[in-house]
């Protein structure tokens, strides 16, 4: 079809956006191709329909259009992929449709598996430290952070430590101070920070093992002996010395050991035994992760369980990657 001028073609691509918008509240292949073709606008993968003139407000449209779907399940599984897309590879997104877009990721997040949630979180904030520091990007960053509390993700703790020790404004120092804070009830962040033993035989790790246990140690300094002695280390041997003495400790009274401990046993390592069958030891620890992801009144270790056991179910390679 020909348009006599360019604001006529912009009229007529408008309407059929508005008319997109209205369809994609349906259920059926109707509903179905008019998210697609929303998602088709967010993220440009068809420059042909877009004009400079229209773009973004073909994206604000799309955006906000996510945000406003009916809470069902199929339809927050079929437009979740484009919203995490936009969220964390939209170096080029306008402000306005990013916040609309962290918008719609809030109301479809329980759709979405915690570990793609706390993915699209890390990138998101890298992008957004990769743009110019105005006082409208700046509180943009603020709200990712402020996300992370409800979804945290092994790479951010990184990020928040060279924040907090480096950014010029006072205002993202004081939420990232707030972020760690509220995920203390979580190992991630003690996990990425410690530097795994290369050195230690079996044999001696199983004498720090017994020696923290025997000690009396709190649970922080008992969590810092654990990481130290086994981060990095894989069960390539089922009958290892030490392998019963750490099975144990999934029934230690402090959650925040047993997740310490099922954190240790699933890591992703070459040879891991005990993620290549089916073993005593392994079905505890999926049953020790789905006890603590129920545990209300301790969220973080709740998030952090929840995480771990998505991982695993989803994809027992990708543990602690």
């Amino acid at each position: 079809m020909t348009y006599a001028t360019v604001e006529e073609f912009i009229a007529a691509k408008k309407s059929e956006v508005t008319n997109r918008v209205e369809e994609a509240r349906l259920t059926g292949s109707v509903g179905q191709q008019a998210r697609e073709f929303l998602g088709d606008l967010l993220l440009r993968r068809n420059e042909g329909q877009f004009d400079s003139q229209f773009s973004e407000w073909s994206q604000i449209q799309a955006a906000s259009a996510y945000g406003s779907l009916p809470q069902e399940p199929q339809m927050a599984q079929e437009v979740a992929p484009d919203i995490c897309c936009g969220l964390a590879h939209g170096i080029d997104l306008s402000l306005p449709v990013r916040r609309l877009l962290l918008s719609a990721f809030d109301s479809i997040s329980s759709f979405i598996a915690p570990s793609l949630r706390g993915e699209t979180l890390v990138k998101a904030i890298g992008l957004e430290l990769d743009r110019l520091p105005t006082e409208q990007n700046e509180d943009n960053l603020i709200s990712l952070l402020e996300h992370v509390i409800k979804s945290p993700h092994p790479e951010v703790y990184p990020i928040l430590a060279a924040l907090q020790d480096n950014h010029k404004s006072e205002r993202v120092k004081e939420c990232v101070h707030h972020v760690l804070h509220e995920l203390t009830g979580s190992t991630a962040h003690i996990w990425a920070e410690t530097q795994p033993d290369f050195l230690s035989s079996d044999q001696e790790r199983k004498e720090a093992l017994l020696q923290a246990i025997g000690c009396g140690s709190d649970e922080q300094e008992l969590l810092g002996d654990l990481f130290r002695s086994f981060k990095d280390w894989p069960a390539t041997n089922l009958n290892c010395v030490f392998l019963p003495e750490l099975a144990k400790l999934m029934r230690h009274s402090s959650r925040f050991i047993q997740l310490a401990v099922v954190r240790i046993l699933i890591q992703k390592q070459p040879g891991n035994a005990l993620l290549a069958e089916t073993n005593p030891i392994l079905e505890e620890a999926i049953n020790t992760l789905c006890s603590l992801s129920t545990q209300t009144d301790t969220p973080m270790s709740a998030q952090e369980a929840a995480l771990l056991l998505d991982t695993l179910n989803d994809a027992p390679e990708a543990v602690n990657k």
